[in-house]
């Protein structure tokens, strides 16, 4: 359950989103996934061109740094990635450009090597994995994306942790403080322990983990809900701060909320 603090009572006729009112999972639903046909081919057309030689060049480091997620730091070098990637290649009198004391202040600052990037990911996912998994196993295959969407949400904006673990377990150390109730409950985190029933719900939520997390590190809109979807909560609660968010609707047994 999402929660922040301040008082109002539950929208119990809220009313809940359409199928067909882009607020469900994405066109590529799970089934798709497992056919086969959620961007594979797409996915290894681009390793396949990551890994042909290039020369290294400046405006190829940059837009590197202009796509990473911690481009929000605003480094050096990343005002540079910044210019080149909107065509503004003036910079005050003042502005470093791209060289090698700029590059090496954001390699000990910022930089992640591939090794690194692929064990952050590999945890992310299965943070994620759990979330969906803990928060909505019950719910619809749609509900089950808005949850992950909201976490991905909070992942963008500058108002959370800038990993999906760090938004999964914020605050998770203080009893009743967290932010999911699954992350400080007390219960262990894994998933899948159990009947075939609970063994399907955990493989059906590492897919759409699997899935959304790679939309996100690509760039992709979800297309399930909007960016600004930050809060949602179960109907069988009545929580304090909803009176400060818009509504934007009901998918299963949650009501989703924007502060915008």
């Amino acid at each position: 359950m999402v929660g922040v603090g301040c008082s109002l009572a539950l929208f119990v006729a809220t009313p809940a989103l359409s199928q067909g009112a882009n607020f469900g999972a994405p066109s590529n639903s799970t089934e798709d996934f497992l056919r086969g046909g959620f961007g594979l081919t797409e996915t290894i057309g681009e390793e396949l061109y990551l890994a042909q030689p290039k020369e290294l060049t400046s405006e190829l480091l940059s837009a590197y740094i202009a796509n990473s997620r911690v481009a929000r730091l605003q480094n050096p070098a990343l005002l540079q990635a910044n210019a080149l990637a909107t065509g503004i290649l003036q910079f005050p009198s003042d502005a470093p450009s791209l060289n090698n004391q700029v590059l090496s202040a954001y390699v000990a600052s910022d930089y992640v090597s591939t090794a690194g990037q692929i064990v952050e990911n590999n945890k992310d996912r299965e943070c994620l994995a759990q979330a969906i998994y803990h928060e909505a196993r019950g719910e619809p295959e749609d509900g089950q994306w808005a949850v992950a969407t909201v976490i991905l949400n909070r992942v963008i904006s500058s108002r959370y942790p800038t990993s999906v673990c760090g938004v999964v377990f914020q605050n998770a150390s203080m009893r009743n403080r967290c932010q999911f109730s699954f992350a400080c409950d007390g219960i262990s985190d894994e998933g899948g322990i159990g009947n075939r029933i609970v063994r399907e719900a955990w493989v059906k939520a590492n897919l759409i983990a699997l899935t959304a997390f790679d939309r996100f590190k690509a760039g992709k809109p979800q297309e399930n809900l909007p960016e600004s979807v930050l809060f949602y909560h179960n109907l069988s609660v009545n929580p304090s701060w909803a009176s400060a968010m818009k509504n934007v609707g009901r998918i299963g047994e949650h009501i989703f909320y924007s502060d915008l």
